[in-house]
């Protein structure tokens, strides 16, 4: 389906398709005048009569086309206006229209439609550059997107067999919202990764399933720098044993040391189902693109219809979830924050007679209060304010998203600084202070000044969190709030922030 840029966002999409409206009214308005004159084509796809699904091509032959290109086309449907585009010489692909996709109205704009199966009229438009209209023809098709012979419904179950291997390729983006919907929202970070799925075994009454990324067919963008995944990950399969329906049954525990990701297997009805039934489900989402500790929440399932998509008859399920949630905002499960309010949609297309998932689309808006080692990690800030150290005046700064608050009285950990840096697969030595058995911005501890005499001790400063935060030195008088000798750990102070998690997950191979 066609996916909106985020970058653009909606106000964007809204002005763009407002300049060619005016383009095409002006263009209609010489019509009148040149009407006489323009020919009729015949398109070459679809054809007049045709029946269509999911994605159509739009063709036309090169020879309706004006010599060496000079002009543009427009296509509408239902005389709604779709697109407008400068002529390619020699190319008779005009548009790709996809049938189930959104889209909007200019009587309308701002609000997402979608195509009904039935009867369309498809119209394409040849203008010159000086909007006189050269030639325009059309073609009535019958969209057929829906499956309609299914009135007592299915049973749903995977069906894999051992050694069976299926790759899918997601998309992922995190994109940062502003509170009232004023500013368009910002894509901070993406990913296009490509997993494997198979089956080890299938004994017992379960199927043990192993994911892997492929990484070097994988990169992440985290603002603007695209970097391959196995350069900061070392990617290792994960292993889940599930029953027939996709209901797990045991998290299998890591063969090697490494970084084990997977993407959700949608648990299944355990009954027969028709349109419109709903049921209780288990759901797995993760904020980046893939975690070692991925969220459950438990949701409701509901099968939306029976349609067509990537060119199998599925079953079309919608997953929702609203409440609160714990989610982990790096991959490696090490930085976690509390989510006051998710707004989960889930939709996944199961092939039904294959017996295979075809597609995955999740989108997830997430409202959270949350500091600069959380949305550093989101991609929304490439530095974050220093942390103080522990609990007396030798506690060292933590300096950049990695750094550290103190958890003894001499601090944290030395150094840190700087930009955010990608994570390697393994870190430096855990030094003086700190939780995490990873440090990432590999500073070398400093020696300590001079030993002066040292005044009564207060309490052990608090732990700082695992990249940077919120540790609380100790002191003389107060043991948890700084003292005379101490200093308040800590990053930043908590802030408000509302961001969008996206994710499309394809069947490309072993269909």
């Amino acid at each position: 389906m066609t996916r909106i840029n985020h970058k653009l966002g909606r106000s964007g999409i809204t002005l763009l398709m407002r300049a060619l409206a005016t383009l095409i009214v002006a263009a209609f308005a010489v019509t009148v005048v040149k009407a006489d004159t323009a020919k009729t084509i015949t398109l070459l796809s679809p054809l007049d009569g045709a029946t269509v699904r999911e994605v159509v091509p739009i063709r036309v032959s090169p020879a309706d086309m004006p010599a060496g290109g000079d002009g543009y086309f427009t296509v509408s449907i239902d005389k709604v206006f779709r697109t407008a585009k400068i002529i390619d010489p020699g190319k008779s692909l005009l548009y790709t229209w996809d049938s189930q996709a959104a889209y909007q109205d200019q009587s309308n704009p701002g609000v997402d439609k979608f195509t009904d199966d039935g009867s369309h009229e498809i119209e394409v438009a040849i203008y010159t550059h000086t909007g006189s209209l050269l030639a325009s023809g059309a073609s009535t098709v019958t969209l057929a997107n829906k499956v309609t012979n299914l009135p007592d419904g299915v049973s749903l179950t995977y069906a894999w067999s051992e050694d069976e291997t299926l790759r899918y390729k997601q998309h992922s983006e995190i994109n940062m919202l502003s509170a009232d919907g004023s500013v368009p929202a910002v894509t901070t970070q993406s990913a296009d990764i490509r997993f494997d799925r198979s089956v080890e075994d299938s004994s017992g009454g379960g199927y043990l399933v192993r994911d892997l990324v492929i990484g070097d067919d994988s990169t992440l963008l985290n603002n603007g720098v695209s970097t391959p995944v196995d350069s900061m990950f070392l990617p290792k399969s994960r292993y889940r044993t599930v029953n027939h329906f996709g209901g797990l049954m045991q998290e299998e525990a890591p063969f090697s040391t490494g970084d084990h990701f997977g993407f959700p297997i949608p648990q299944l009805p355990n009954r027969r189902i028709t349109a419109s039934d709903s049921w209780p489900t288990r759901i797995e989402v993760s904020v980046p693109w893939a975690t070692t500790k991925p969220t459950v929440v438990h949701g409701t399932g509901r099968l939306d219809s029976f349609e067509w998509q990537d060119g199998y008859p599925t079953a079309k399920i919608i997953e929702t979830y609203n409440g609160p949630a714990k989610f982990y905002a790096d991959p490696r499960g090490q930085v976690p924050f509390q989510a006051d309010t998710v707004q989960l949609t889930r939709t996944y297309w199961f092939a039904y007679n294959s017996k295979k998932l075809v597609r995955i689309k999740t989108d997830m808006t997430v409202e959270a209060n949350v500091g600069t080692d959380v949305t550093g990690l989101l991609g929304t800030s490439p530095t974050a304010t220093p942390g103080m150290g522990g609990g007396n005046p030798y506690g060292g700064q933590g300096g950049s998203p990695y750094g550290g608050g103190g958890s003894n009285q001499y601090g944290g950990r030395q150094g840190g600084g700087g930009q955010m840096q990608p994570m390697p697969p393994n870190g430096g030595a855990e030094i003086v202070g700190g939780n995490s058995p990873l440090i990432y911005d590999q500073q070398q501890m400093q020696p300590m000044p001079p030993m002066q005499p040292m005044p009564p001790m207060g309490g052990q400063g608090q732990q700082g969190t695992p990249y940077g935060g919120y540790g609380q030195g100790g002191g003389q008088y107060n043991s948890n709030g700084g003292g005379q000798y101490g200093a308040n750990g800590g990053g930043s102070s908590l802030a408000p922030t509302k961001f969008q998690v996206i994710d499309i997950t394809n069947l490309i191979v072993g269909g």
